[in-house]
């Protein structure tokens, strides 16, 4: 049996995110102020329960991930399941608490709020719900990175201030939203390696516990400020890489002393390339992914192009898709001449983006104008004839284009469209 709950379980983790939080920041918090859940917040406790039940059981059915594919049998995800966490989310889902004050009196309540800090079991969760995102969210990982960070950089000051709190209860006013709002900010100046000396330890455990927090806030300084570091780095590491490309580019440009008409048309041409493709390009984008993902991507982002040429009428989809990969992508600036009349052509076109203008010899007439989905050019993959027409860019153009050689090594694969061609190609010749 195979199930896959879709955007249920993106939803249902973001739920959990929520409620483990509350639990892990509800646990010590009560056990320090020494406060029971009653009315709404015992409710609240309920839900807890029932929500890391249903948890269990979800996980039992959720596809999980390894080694690069999704398992989705349910005996394979049961075993991995029993063999990672079931057990630690067992402990945190049982309200200890409730049985706990069902079989003990009630001056036992230390212990009975003692008992609901292993809901703190649930903490490993929160990586595993950050792993989830991170695939599954359309986010910048650096910023992601950067939110979650500071999300448990917040669940530590809270869980150590609740421990300053516990220590130093008899030093603070009765009110215990003050003494806990007290021991955060005492606990925010220790760990920042601020340190105002306001609020000072005085007994030894407090003496100990404060030489503790120092260490841990020189780690945690020291670790924030080079995190936030890398982190605002890669933010923007694209601009960045961008940026440097730009930088070569205009150095070298002035130091050849080009002319400044060449170098603004440079510049312009790396200023498009950021705002339409965040200074990247396909054959970059390309690189890194196996074959069969390069066939995927560019079928889908050529394929119907392909299709409207008359050439490839009743051509296989083997054909199509082989001739899909031979495409190489060209950008070109407006004013640029893509190919000149007379010049031997052996390139066919494609506009994916932009506008181009077919002249007359000398320029003076436009013949017509092509733009998205059109081609021209495809008598070059036919015979090596002169160009007809000379072809410049109106605007900022996005084509590809078709090597003849490419063509060629492609038709010898497939004899009996070749034919095919060969007779289109006498066709042409005679008209």
């Amino acid at each position: 049996m195979k199930i896959n709950f879709g955007a249920f379980r993106l939803i249902w983790y973001i739920g959990m995110l929520i409620t483990a939080t509350y639990a892990v920041v509800d646990a010590p918090f009560r056990l320090v102020v020494n406060i029971s859940p009653q009315g709404w917040t015992l409710c609240l406790d309920h839900v807890v329960t029932i929500m890391f039940f249903l948890d269990i059981a979800f996980h039992f059915f959720f596809p999980v991930h390894v080694e690069g594919r999704w398992i989705t049998d349910t005996k394979t995800i049961s075993k991995k399941y029993r063999q990672e966490s079931l057990y630690i989310d067992l402990i945190a889902a049982i309200p200890f608490d409730l049985i706990l004050a069902a079989i003990l009196p009630e001056h036992f309540t230390q212990l009975i709020l003692a008992s609901r800090m292993l809901r703190l079991m649930k903490i490993p969760r929160l990586w595993h719900y950050k792993k989830y995102f991170e695939y599954s969210l359309k986010l910048n990982f650096a910023i992601f990175r950067l939110i979650f960070f500071l999300y448990m950089l917040g669940l530590i000051a809270h869980w150590i201030a609740c421990g300053w709190y516990y220590i130093t209860i008899d030093t603070f006013p009765d009110n215990y939203l003050v003494r806990y709002f007290n021991s955060l900010y005492w606990c925010i100046t220790t760990l920042t390696t601020v340190g105002y000396g306001d609020i000072t330890p005085v007994t030894t455990i407090q003496q100990a516990y404060t030489m503790v927090v120092m260490l841990l806030g020189v780690g945690v300084y020291g670790y924030v400020i080079g995190n936030i570091a890398s982190i605002m780095g890669n933010l923007d590491i694209a601009k960045s890489v961008h940026q440097e490309k730009v930088e070569k580019i205009n150095d070298f440009m002035v130091s050849n002393h080009l002319p400044q008409d060449v170098q603004r048309r440079v510049k312009d041409y790396f200023s498009y390339l950021w705002d339409t493709r965040k200074g990247y390009d396909e054959a970059s984008v390309f690189a890194d992914l196996p074959e069969s993902f390069k066939i995927e991507f560019s079928l889908f982002l050529n394929k119907d192009i392909l299709e409207r040429v008359p050439l490839f009428k009743g051509a296989s989809n083997a054909f199509i898709k082989d001739v899909v990969m031979c495409l190489q992508s060209s950008l070109y600036l407006p004013g640029d001449a893509v190919c000149r009349f007379g010049e031997i052509g052996d390139k066919m076109y494609f506009v994916n983006k932009g506008t181009v203008e077919v002249k007359n010899m000398e320029e003076t007439l436009t013949y017509t104008t092509l733009q998205s989905g059109d081609f021209f050019g495809e008598v070059a993959l036919l015979m090596s004839t002169p160009r007809n027409a000379t072809i410049r860019a109106k605007d900022y153009c996005e084509l590809y284009y078709l090597d003849k050689h490419d063509f060629d090594r492609v038709l010898e694969r497939y004899p009996e469209f070749k034919k095919e061609i060969e007779k289109q190609a006498k066709d042409r010749l005679h008209q």
